[in-house]
């Protein structure tokens, strides 16, 4: 059996796109990157807003997202978000 490598690769580079917004962002999931993504927008550099994102984990990004696209799955949508947000 011989293996298409172009298709694989590609194939592996659209699945690392699709699940890639933690490890730009440096959190531990999508939905904390869409939060870390918000901050750096608005306020960056207000000693609050950073403290706070110290205890986010990602659950108002992940409600928020959830309600925009409710047939997508959490995480999925929170990389939509993120992606757009951009």
């Amino acid at each position: 059996m011989k293996i298409n490598w172009l298709k694989v690769s590609v194939a592996a580079g659209i699945i690392f796109m699709l699940n890639s917004a933690w490890v730009m962002e440096g959190t531990d999931n999508n939905c904390a990157a869409l939060e870390r993504l918000a901050v750096k927008k608005t306020n960056p550099k207000s000693t609050i807003v950073r403290a706070a994102m110290n205890f986010s984990n990602g659950a108002l990004a992940s409600a928020v997202a959830s309600r925009n696209n409710p047939y997508l799955p959490t995480a999925l949508s929170c990389n939509v978000a993120y992606w757009g947000a951009l």
